[in-house]
C-alpha cells in the first residue's frame, strides 16, 4: 500500500473510532457495531501510528524501538490491548473500568491482523529502510 493509502486508512480509522465512541455514548445503533467497532478500529489506528506508516519521513523515538518491525508493533499492541481487557475482569475498579468480554480481545486481534497483513504486503522503499535502521 502506498503512503497515500496509509494516510487514507489513518483518517478513516480515526473517524470510525470517534463515530463508534459517539454511538456507544449515545446508545444509538446496533449493539454489535457499538460494542466492537472501536475494538476493531483503535488498535489498527494505533498500529499505523506506531509504525509511522501514514508518514514514513516522521522520525519518532517510539517507532525506532516499539514499531521497528511489523511483528513487534502487532505483538505489543495486541498484548497491551489484551491486558486492558483482562484488567476489567481482575481489577474491575482499576484504570480501565468496564465489562470483560472475550469478544473484545478477538476484535483487537482482527483489527491488528488486517493492518499487519497490509503492512507485510507493502514493499518498503530502500531509502526508508536505510534511514530507519538502528545501528
Amino acid at each position: 500500500m502506498s503512503t497515500r493509502g496509509w494516510q487514507w486508512l489513518f483518517w478513516a480509522l480515526l473517524v470510525a473510532w470517534v463515530t463508534f465512541a459517539v454511538l456507544e455514548a449515545t446508545g444509538f445503533g446496533p449493539y454489535a457495531i457499538r460494542a466492537y467497532g472501536a475494538d476493531l478500529a483503535v488498535p489498527a489506528w494505533l498500529y499505523i501510528v506506531l509504525r509511522s506508516l501514514d508518514n514514513p519521513n516522521r522520525r519518532r523515538v517510539i517507532r525506532r524501538h516499539l514499531g521497528r518491525t511489523p511483528q513487534t508493533a502487532a505483538g505489543l499492541l495486541f498484548a497491551a490491548s489484551t491486558a486492558t481487557e483482562l484488567s476489567q475482569r481482575f481489577v474491575p475498579n482499576g484504570p480501565f473500568p468496564g465489562t470483560f468480554d472475550p469478544r473484545d480481545i478477538a476484535s483487537f486481534g482482527v483489527g491488528i491482523a488486517i493492518v499487519y497483513w497490509l503492512d507485510r504486503r507493502t514493499p518498503l522503499r530502500a531509502d526508508f529502510r536505510k534511514r530507519n535502521t538502528v545501528n
